[in-house]
């Protein structure tokens, strides 16, 4: 396993949850991967990054994630590894993640997490991969609890929970 990137078609993935973060979250992202990518000798071609703003990492169902994947799985494969800023950014859901990562090792396609020290080409990938999905399925399930929480607060002090009130 060489942590070399010469010679190698490497796609970036951005993604953040929804649109009360900010979309510079996206560039943060794309250049911390870049900095990673260039530090082991590589380049990240434009055509190469892929972005989803403001969509969750719930469901694969998005547009940017779904090019990459196309591009992952084609006959020809375009790329040969993937870099992230973590896991998290590609999925949030255990189950999509299990399949995300027989879909990578299929396809010969190494993933690196900069953040995370995910490397899907390391020996104990599959144990990493597998508790970082499952930690950041769990979070989405811990925020969603914490959500209703604060909204329930809301509504038994007498606040709306939701939008302005109709009528």
């Amino acid at each position: 396993m060489s942590d070399g990137l010469e010679e190698k078609r490497v796609a970036v993935y951005a993604r953040y949850s929804c649109d009360r973060q900010r979309e510079a979250s996206i560039e943060d992202q794309i250049r911390r991967c870049k900095h990673f990518v260039e530090a082991r000798g590589g380049v990240v071609n434009p055509s190469l990054v892929f972005t989803d703003y403001a969509l969750s990492g719930a469901t694969t169902d998005r547009p940017g994630f779904e090019s990459l994947a196309r591009l992952v799985q084609a006959k020809q494969r375009g790329v040969d590894v993937v870099v992230v800023e973590d896991l998290s950014r590609l999925t949030r859901d255990f189950a999509d993640a299990g399949q995300l990562f027989k879909q990578l090792k299929y396809a010969g396609v190494r993933m690196l997490g900069v953040g995370d020290g995910i490397d899907t080409d390391g020996r104990s990938a599959k144990l990493m991969f597998g508790v970082k999905a499952l930690i950041s399925d769990m979070y989405r399930d811990d925020l969603a609890d914490k959500t209703r929480r604060g909204l329930e607060g809301r509504v038994l002090a007498g606040f709306s929970a939701g939008g302005l009130a109709y009528g």
